[in-house]
Order: structure tokens, then C-alpha cells, then sequence
């Protein structure tokens, strides 16, 4: 099944379940996996995919990293659940 495909039930499931922190997740993901198909003029396969999803999950990171310096743990603990989010 396509990664669309299977991001388009989790965001379905995750509306029935009233999961707002994973709907917005998954919500993200896939408009950044849109953006980068509609951008690219050519094939968007897998590992393209992938790399988006890597992306992503950096930028969790960072931002969470940045939080924590900020003394800000509460938006730490939000991106980082993000992260886990976009990784499972």
C-alpha cells in the first residue's frame, strides 16, 4: 500500500479516536509529503519518501532540543512525541 494510502487511515483513525496531538502529526507529514511529490517533476518513490520522513523527524529533534535550551520542557516533550509520532 502506498505511504499516502496508509498516512490517509491513520489520520482517519486517529479522527475517531479524538487524538488531536496524532491527527496534527500525521496531518503534517502528509502535507510535507505533498509538498515535496508536487515539487519534484520527476518519480517520487520510496526512498524519496523516506528522506522526507527523515526530515521531519530532524527537525522534531532540534526543535526539541531548542525547547529544552529555552527552558521550555513542556514544548519539548510536545515535538518529541511528534518525533515518535512520524517514526511508528
Amino acid at each position: 500500500m502506498a505511504l499516502l494510502d496508509q498516512i490517509q487511515k491513520a489520520m482517519v483513525a486517529a479522527m475517531k479516536a479524538k487524538d488531536q496531538q496524532r491527527l496534527d502529526a500525521i496531518r503534517m507529514v502528509k502535507s510535507a509529503l505533498t509538498k515535496a511529490k508536487v515539487d519534484s517533476n520527476k518519480e517520487f518513490d520510496e526512498k524519496a519518501e523516506l528522506a522526507v520522513l527523515s526530515s521531519l523527524m530532524k527537525q522534531r529533534r532540534g526543535a526539541a532540543d531548542m525547547f529544552r535550551q529555552g527552558g521550555r520542557e513542556e514544548s519539548a516533550l510536545a515535538e518529541e512525541a511528534e518525533a515518535r509520532i512520524i517514526e511508528g
